[in-house]
């Protein structure tokens, strides 16, 4: 993959975060003329069209191991349960890649087991 289309492809990505946080916003989206709502769709569909020819795809986070080649950790949550420890349990933006190359990594919060944390704390 040449350099330059993976900066074009990177700075799409901002492009693609506003769609969807568009849609994801229910109410608002909801309110939304139906043809004006169909209109925003399609023009995304073709953005995800044009990921999908350049091998662009999103990478897999929410009740992942973490992978800190893939993830980027922005907090911790506290978790109750020893096997979601070093899980990602909140994705806070989607990462990408190309082919197998890393565009941008996702954003997110990994599971920390209460008494490793406990342990964190009291080697402080």
């Amino acid at each position: 993959m040449h350099l330059a289309c993976r900066d074009v492809i990177r700075e799409l990505l901002p492009v693609a975060d506003s769609f969807e946080s568009a849609f994801n916003d229910r109410e608002i989206w909801s309110k939304i003329d139906s043809k004006l709502r169909e209109g925003i769709e399609q023009i995304y569909k073709q953005l995800i069209q044009i990921f999908e020819r350049y091998h662009v795809a999103a990478i897999e986070a929410k009740d992942k191991e973490f992978n800190p080649a893939e993830h980027e950790s922005v907090g911790e949550t506290e978790v109750n349960d020893e096997k979601l420890d070093k899980i990602v349990t909140e994705e806070i933006q989607k990462g990408y890649k190309i082919r197998n190359q890393v565009v941008r990594p996702a954003k997110v919060k990994v599971g920390v087991y209460k008494n490793n944390l406990k342990i964190i704390i009291n080697k402080a």
